[in-house]
């Protein structure tokens, strides 16, 4: 009796831890059906969106020349010396014109004598006293001498070397005495109150900027905020150094402050974009098939692959994939599957 006690309390208690086994698998397989992945969210919405290609230039004078004699001469006199500012029209130096002043002098003295006999011939031929060729031969003289002197004077008033546009006398490449050889730069001057940046656009980029696209200029060692300004050219030929297009703009510089050569970080307008979505760079991350991130959709995570317009650093504008409205997961998407279970902490 006492054996088959025994061997029906064996039996008894092997019962109980079986079915206590199964109810631990049958609670753990139904916590593995619950089991979810905290996320956090952020609501999706739409905005406009200016695209812009980032490139360096280089500031330029506006207006820049180095001013030469056509025939040479030593230099008389310096009016004007290095960083002084001049009127257009300004005498900035002067070149030995003692001859040529004379010989102004001789020919405008032999064109008042002809001026005069002129006056004379036509008034005796006005009263019909004189011949007509008398009255032609000295009409003719008189214009002969006249036309000399002008050249005389010219070429007299070319000696005053003078500034082409106001501006800064911004280097001088001779010293007071010295012969300057024809056609030689003698002074250089600048106009630095408007400047132009000097740029290149990549190929791959020429067909996005237009003439009159909107341009933010960064000059950080000067002014916190950008200088808003527009495309003023776009090169037509492409630069076989570079591989670059030129264009230029154009900005105000009546502080001074800005220096020509100086380096600036433009943004060139590529176009305008309405209603696109904008997200941060770190919930994007890079698969086989493309650029993908994750929406919460129905307590169950959604993969996305998207369509890029455009890379800031900081965000990512896309063209295609996302909706506004969606609740874009921004945390705790790092190990997600397309489907898996989540739970929205936010």
């Amino acid at each position: 009796m006492k054996l088959r006690n025994s061997f029906l309390l064996s039996l008894l208690i092997a019962a109980v831890i079986f079915l206590t086994s199964c109810g631990d698998n049958n609670n753990e397989s139904s916590e593995e059906v619950v089991k979810s992945i905290n996320v956090e969210v952020q609501t999706l919405t739409s905005q406009n969106y200016t695209d812009y290609a980032n490139v360096v230039g280089t500031f330029k004078p506006f207006n820049d020349a180095k001013v030469a004699h056509e025939t040479g001469g030593i230099i008389k006199e310096i009016i004007k010396d290095k960083g002084q500012y001049v009127k257009k029209g300004d005498t900035i130096l002067i070149l030995d014109n003692d001859i040529l002043k004379a010989s102004m002098e001789a020919a405008k003295a032999q064109y008042d004598l002809a001026e005069a006999r002129f006056q004379r011939q036509e008034k005796v031929y006005n009263e019909n006293v004189g011949s007509e060729f008398e009255y032609l031969n000295t009409k003719f003289n008189r214009d002969q001498l006249k036309a000399l002197f002008q050249q005389a004077k010219v070429i007299y008033e070319k000696s005053f070397i003078k500034a082409p546009f106001n501006g800064v006398v911004d280097a001088r490449y001779f010293e007071e005495g010295e012969f300057v050889p024809p056609a030689v730069p003698v002074v250089r001057v600048i106009d630095n109150s408007r400047l132009k940046i000097q740029a290149g656009i990549p190929e791959r980029l020429v067909a996005h900027i237009k003439l009159g696209a909107e341009v933010l200029v960064f000059i950080k060692e000067l002014f916190e905020q950008p200088i808003v300004s527009k495309v003023n050219y776009v090169g037509k030929a492409l630069d076989p150094a570079n591989r670059t297009f030129p264009i230029e703009v154009t900005i105000e510089n009546k502080s001074g402050l800005i220096k020509p050569d100086m380096l600036a970080e433009i943004s060139v307008s590529k176009g305008d974009y309405e209603n696109v979505v904008i997200i941060p760079e770190e919930v994007v991350s890079k698969s086989d098939d493309g650029y993908i991130v994750f929406i919460a959709n129905n307590s169950k995570a959604e993969i996305r692959y998207l369509d890029i317009l455009s890379r800031t650093g900081e965000f990512i504008v896309v063209r295609n994939g996302l909706n506004p409205g969606e609740k874009l997961i921004t945390m705790g998407f790092q190990n997600l599957v397309d489907g898996e279970h989540i739970s929205i902490v936010n």
